[in-house]
């Protein structure tokens, strides 16, 4: 499996072109959400924006969660590319799973500890309780999602495919801003919002997936599989180490 690229680019313009893209990624959603979040705002008012703004952080925080395997994964796709290996699918599948079989228990945990976070850990009037644990509960859903969505953005980063990395992030992080503001005003719960915005995510995992090029390499077996998630689990907590 290998990712074509059309020119040979030289280092320097490929640093600069990649730099610009990851810019543009993330100024983008900003200046869409310097107009549509007073749309939000006003529509869902000050509290309830509060709970789906904790929402939004805690989604950000769900790459706490990959224990460094989306960094990992970066480096072993780049390797990999950079030798032609054939192992290519194999180190993006396994990465791909640990990190959704991660996101797994983690939006479990998520899921059966809502009404402790509501009614212990955040200070949450009891109007907005019941409301506040469906969205918590509907937010689980969404760290495997994202996970996974990670694993295979680093996996075309790993291959410096940063323009499609950039064309799958941005829908995303727009999505976050642009649902609230459409769906809030027509009267939406908080946590019909996460559902719309889930769905948004996956309709982008799906196209995730369908960007990685196809393998002309087997299906990995169990056992391969096993052993490759090792070295990755244990490469990834050595980078989390180290960068603590």
């Amino acid at each position: 499996m290998t990712f074509p690229t059309s020119q040979i680019i030289p280092t320097s313009q490929r640093v600069a072109r990649n730099g610009a893209l990851y810019f543009g990624s993330l100024a983008l959603p900003a200046i869409a959400a310097v107009f549509l979040v007073p749309v939000t705002v006003h529509s869902l008012g000050p509290s309830r924006f509060g709970l789906l703004a904790l929402a939004w952080a805690l989604a950000e925080g769900a790459g706490m969660f990959d224990f460094g395997l989306a960094r990992t994964t970066v480096r072993f796709v780049a390797d990999a590319t950079a030798r032609g290996a054939e192992r290519l699918r194999e180190i993006i599948l396994v990465s791909a799973l640990s990190q959704t079989v991660t996101g797994v228990f983690a939006g479990a945990l998520l899921f059966v500890l809502a009404p402790l976070l509501v009614h212990r850990v955040f200070t949450i009037s009891a109007v907005e309780m019941p409301e506040a644990i469906a969205m918590f509960r509907v937010l689980a859903f969404h760290v495997p999602v994202l996970l996974a969505l990670s694993a295979l953005r680093a996996a075309l980063e790993g291959a410096q495919r940063f323009e499609i990395s950039t064309a799958l992030r941005v829908p995303g992080s727009l999505a976050s801003v642009v649902v609230p503001a459409i769906a809030a005003p027509a009267g939406a719960s908080l946590a019909t919002i996460l559902w719309i915005l889930l769905a948004a995510r996956l309709t982008l995992l799906c196209v995730s997936a369908a960007a990685h090029p196809r393998a002309s390499s087997p299906i990995p077996t169990i056992g391969s599989s096993v052993a490759r998630t090792k070295w990755i689990l244990i490469s990834g907590i050595s980078v989390a180490r180290n960068k603590g």
